[in-house]
């Protein structure tokens, strides 16, 4: 319940950043993709809290018991049916794609881009709190964005593409 009150907390503080949210349900389940290919859920009301102490993330759930993870072995974490709920970029070929998993010094945002537009690009921590914000442009055709975010602590962050017409936002784990 702590780890769901949370997550609320966040996207409220998204909500009042701007952020477009459309026909958001509770969410239910944390899953984490690690790069091996393993895939864990979580269900919510089982999380107490997340942490992320000495370069690893760490579930503590119900009844005393927790997993951890490193953070170098994650590939992706997210909440069931968060990024469909969120706006989407229909005319940009595809979702945009944020790398390396997880990030250290600077995080990479390939998208493809039907025609030449500014980008408004924000990163919001855990807490809801703006850390970053810029703005980009980018032409048509594949469009690659490098953000420095050496200066963030370790920890869970979504990094929101706006455009005038679209928005998205993606989570991503820095290291």
């Amino acid at each position: 319940m702590i780890a769901t009150r949370h997550i609320l907390r966040l996207l409220l503080a998204l909500s009042s950043t701007g952020m477009e949210l459309t026909t958001l349900r509770a969410q239910n389940t944390l899953i984490v993709n690690e790069v091996d290919g393993t895939q864990s859920s979580f269900t919510m009301k089982n999380i107490q809290n997340i942490t992320f102490p000495d370069g690893n993330m760490l579930i503590s759930l119900q009844k005393s018991s927790f997993r951890q993870y490193g953070l170098s072995t994650i590939r992706s974490v997210n909440f069931e049916s968060i990024a469909s709920h969120l706006s989407q970029v229909p005319d940009q070929g595809g979702r945009p794609e944020l790398y390396p998993v997880p990030v250290h010094d600077r995080l990479y945002i390939r998208m493809v881009i039907q025609e030449a537009c500014v980008i408004e690009i924000t990163i919001i921590d855990s807490r809801g709190i703006l850390v970053n914000q810029q703005a980009d442009h980018c032409n048509s055709g594949q469009c690659t964005t490098t953000i420095d975010v050496s200066f963030l602590s370790e920890g869970l962050y979504l990094c929101r593409l706006q455009t005038q017409a679209v928005t998205e936002t993606i989570p991503f784990i820095k290291k």
